[in-house]
């Protein structure tokens, strides 16, 4: 739950025009319907217009082209079974509504390609093995720039970092942690690591830059 503010921020900051944007959330089975609920609702409350404007949570996108071609890959991923949580429509003054999929699959063009746009979609996992075979599978001619693994277990953590590397070595991995105990210092010197954070704001900006 403390992680979901975080998710929210990282799938519809800028609208979702940015190259690290969160755009395909893996969530345990067990939690899956619990954080699909619970996105949907803050998800709902996100204002959406004017970024000028202090109130506005998710601005426009950088032309009308790009809010035909990712309504025509939302109205597709509902075509091939996925269902829409909420969102799913173009707005006035350029922008789109932050839109949440689930049920999606790895083959849907919003699960496989860069949207660049302000979708989330949520898949439900059983087996962690599996995630990484499919994260390592999809699209393997698509740059995948960065993936993250929000924990509180460190070792879990640089395994699942180590394991993706092993499959794409060019993926950047990131482990990040709110907690300041539950980051050993010896997280920035680890291999399979390529960006350590703990807590918010400055701090972690700093031992970031270092």
């Amino acid at each position: 739950e403390a992680t979901l503010p975080t998710v929210v921020k990282g799938a519809f900051y800028h609208a979702g025009q940015v190259c690290v944007s969160l755009q395909n959330l893996y969530v345990h089975e067990t939690l899956y319907e619990t954080v699909v609920k619970q996105l949907a609702e803050a998800c709902e409350k996100l204002v959406t217009g004017d970024p000028r404007d202090e109130k506005t949570d998710v601005g426009p996108l950088i032309n009308p082209k790009e809010i035909d071609r990712i309504h025509e890959w939302v109205e597709e991923a509902i075509e091939q079974g996925a269902h829409l949580v909420v969102g799913g429509k173009p707005l006035k003054n350029n922008c789109y509504a932050p839109t949440i999929l689930k049920d999606v699959s790895p083959s849907m063009k919003v699960v496989r390609c860069e949207v660049f746009g302000p979708i989330l979609t949520i898949l439900p996992y059983s087996d962690l093995n599996k995630v990484i075979e499919e994260i390592s599978a999809i699209a393997p001619d698509v740059i995948m720039f960065s993936t993250v693994t929000a924990t509180g277990d460190f070792e879990w953590a640089v395994d699942i970092a180590h394991r993706l590397k092993q499959k794409k070595p060019s993926l950047l991995t990131v482990f990040g942690s709110t907690h300041p105990t539950l980051f050993p210092e010896e997280t920035m010197s680890n291999p399979a690591v390529d960006i350590a954070c703990r807590g918010e704001g400055e701090l972690s900006m700093l031992e970031l830059c270092n």
